[in-house]
């Protein structure tokens, strides 16, 4: 198996957590104005998880359990692990 390797060039992780909330924003809110998305519900589930996931990983649990309570309302449980 290969190992991580850190390297120069490597993505701090707050610039890339701070680029994957931005695009689960962007997608948050294209899915606001259309209505043609299918599953649109499971997609908003998700892309909240991602936010919830990002912010854990970023160390902000304020953050995180927010866009889990977003997602739990939106019918995800396994939102849940992200509010505690």
């Amino acid at each position: 198996l290969a190992r991580y390797r850190a390297h120069l060039d490597k993505t701090q992780n707050d610039v890339l957590g701070a680029g994957q909330i931005l695009t689960a924003e962007k997608h948050l809110a294209m899915l606001d104005v259309r209505d043609d998305i299918p599953d649109a519900r499971r997609a908003r589930q998700n892309f909240h998880l991602m936010i919830a996931r990002t912010w854990r990983a970023l160390g902000d649990r304020r953050k995180a359990r927010a866009a889990a309570l977003h997602a739990l309302l939106l019918g995800a449980p396994r939102a849940l692990r992200f509010t505690l």
